[in-house]
């Protein structure tokens, strides 16, 4: 962006996670016929408790890095994004007076026309994912070559607020590019949450196999 401070480029990418733990399981119940628990129980106590399986992704993610912009007044310096001043010991995590606000933009101003702002590329995360997708199904079977499985599965099951750029599996895994924070000093949001993936999903679907 400035030749005389090629420093102020040199930053993660829009796509960097430093932090991510993901676990997937797929778990069938030990119950009904043939199994550990009640093994030996009748066809019709068995179409009630047997068949059962669970299954899941959990996903713990750190925040999407991001920058703090600014106007390029006038067009004169042709960049991509003009990014804006940081104001020295001013506590950016401080005096937090909006709903959801998470950066105090009285830190930041606007820079002069032609003069490149101070603060770095992606030098800031978003808030990160704390995401669970569950699922729990039955199968049935019909006769001996025939199958039929109802699944009801549940994305985001416990409706945690995602206050990033598509997280879980029905939502897409997040791949940067964007922030849920209002990153603009000019905007009337600014530091503050403006974008959520989608609260809690069900979906119920029937399969037969043959």
């Amino acid at each position: 962006m400035d030749n005389h401070h090629p420093e102020l480029d040199y930053g993660l990418s829009d796509f960097d996670v430093d932090q991510r733990f993901v676990a997937s399981y797929v778990y069938e119940l030990p119950v009904g016929r043939g199994k550990k628990v009640a093994g030996s129980v009748n066809r019709a106590v068995d179409l009630v408790i047997g068949g059962w399986e669970t299954t899941g992704i959990a996903t713990f993610q750190a925040g999407f890095p991001f920058s703090v912009t600014a106007n390029d007044q006038g067009g004169v310096q042709g960049t991509f994004f003009q990014r804006a001043n940081r104001t020295q010991g001013c506590d950016i995590h401080g005096n937090l007076t909006k709903p959801l606000q998470r950066l105090n933009f009285a830190c930041f101003t606007q820079p002069d026309l032609g003069v490149y702002g101070n603060t770095p590329r992606n030098w800031l995360r978003q808030p990160g994912i704390n995401n669970w997708d569950m699922g729990i199904g039955k199968s049935f079977h019909i006769a001996e070559t025939v199958g039929f499985k109802i699944t009801g599965d549940f994305f985001n099951a416990f409706n945690h607020h995602q206050y990033a750029i598509g997280t879980g599996a029905l939502i897409g895994s997040g791949s940067g590019g964007g922030s849920s924070i209002s990153n603009s000093i000019t905007s009337t949001n600014a530091g503050q949450i403006t974008a959520a993936s989608a609260a809690r999903i069900i979906q119920i679907s029937g399969k037969l196999t043959f």
